[in-house]
């Protein structure tokens, strides 16, 4: 089984977004999702999205990256745009993906429709833009 971890810098928007529509894309893929530096809860604005895209996000919460668990990963999507400095993942895919965080609404939509993508790109085999 194939194992993924995202992350973002708060891991309260991007990578929430990414873990919940691989969850529910692919519900054999083992999905988690964590911050460079967390923030410790998801804006309501990230429910609102994912809501409109028929996406729950369960249990899901803000969390940070544990560093001693990264080779458990098959895959680490890192999605902050910050330059990966830890210790080289089996495979790492590096994107700069908008971060809607204190953004109105519709920034909010812009990036979830960019996660989408990216993780349906990733389930598919292809290399995400």
């Amino acid at each position: 089984m194939k194992r993924i971890l995202f992350v973002c810098y708060g891991n309260a928007c991007r990578s929430q977004m990414a873990e919940a529509f691989a969850k529910s894309m692919a519900p054999h893929v083992e999905v988690e999702s964590a911050g460079l530096a967390p923030l410790g809860y998801l804006p309501e604005a990230v429910y609102t999205v994912m809501a409109e895209a028929g996406v729950e996000l369960g249990g899901q919460y803000s969390k940070e990256i544990d560093l001693d668990r990264l080779a458990s990963f098959d895959l680490v999507v890192n999605m902050s745009g910050v330059p990966w400095i830890f210790r080289q993942p089996r495979e790492l895919v590096e994107l700069d993906v908008l971060d809607p965080f204190g953004a109105n609404i519709d920034v909010y939509r812009k990036s979830r429709d960019q996660v989408r993508e990216i993780v349906e790109s990733l389930l598919d085999g292809k290399a995400p833009t």
